[in-house]
């Protein structure tokens, strides 16, 4: 009989944490601008145009925050009920439900995904409907991504649905192999059979290794966070 022990919490809460990070970063280096009575008449259009552009940024904040607070739901839910430890999962029916956790979870994360890959062409979309050249659009919308730093954010959903993707496959197994397996006190799963085993435990590696490139993309995110917040010298 063979045994494996998942590891699944910090993947998914690294999933979680990397997102905040993410909608943080808009915070941080969001532009401010203040008017200024001082200013000559070119300069306060200038002021109007960077207000506008902010303000269009902040409409896509919100929408990303929406989508935020319904993937921390259904990643609370799921944490909640024991993510896919085999300790929580008595019954059959009871993996069946647990599967339709890991799917809302990955239907959110997908729209939360969607949020982020579109945010460029809204933003672009938005600032010509507002009257600003293609040019100056395209600018804003290269800003704004590099602030924003979507392009690691978008690799960190990526690989959020490859965590959830392996976590429905763990439960598929266990469904399949019911009665053939069982959990142990400390949560190890132990296996009838040595296929079910080594199946098992290369999904949990799998699943180390998306946990992995998650973590060095929050790295990498944090690490640009604080180099932007530095004072230039």
């Amino acid at each position: 009989m063979s045994s494996a022990q998942p590891r699944f919490l910090t993947t998914l809460g690294l999933a979680l944490a990397v997102a905040g990070v993410g909608l943080a970063v808009f915070y941080l280096q969001q532009p401010a601008t203040q008017p200024n009575t001082r200013q000559t008449g070119a300069d306060s259009l200038l002021v109007r145009d960077d207000q506008k552009i902010a303000e269009a940024e902040q409409r896509i904040i919100a929408a990303a925050q929406e989508k935020q607070a319904a993937y921390e739901k259904a990643f609370a839910d799921l944490n909640a009920a024991g993510t896919v430890r085999s300790i929580s999962l008595p019954t059959r029916d009871s993996i069946h439900q647990r599967q339709e956790m890991v799917k809302r979870l990955d239907d959110a994360s997908a729209a939360l995904e969607e949020v982020f890959k579109s945010a460029g062409e809204t933003l672009r979309s938005e600032l010509l409907k507002q009257g600003f050249s293609e040019y100056t659009s395209a600018k804003a919308v290269t800003r704004f991504a590099q602030r924003a730093n979507l392009e690691l954010i978008l690799k960190i959903r990526a690989s959020d649905h490859e965590s959830n993707a392996a976590f429905l496959e763990i439960l598929d197994l266990l469904d399949a192999r019911w009665g053939k397996w069982k959990p142990s006190a400390e949560d190890h799963v132990l296996f009838d059979n040595t296929a079910d085993a080594n199946a098992y435990n290369a999904l949990r590696q799998r699943i180390l290794e998306i946990a992995a490139t998650q973590q060095a993309a929050h790295a990498e995110v944090q690490q640009r966070t604080q180099d932007a917040a530095r004072p230039k010298p």
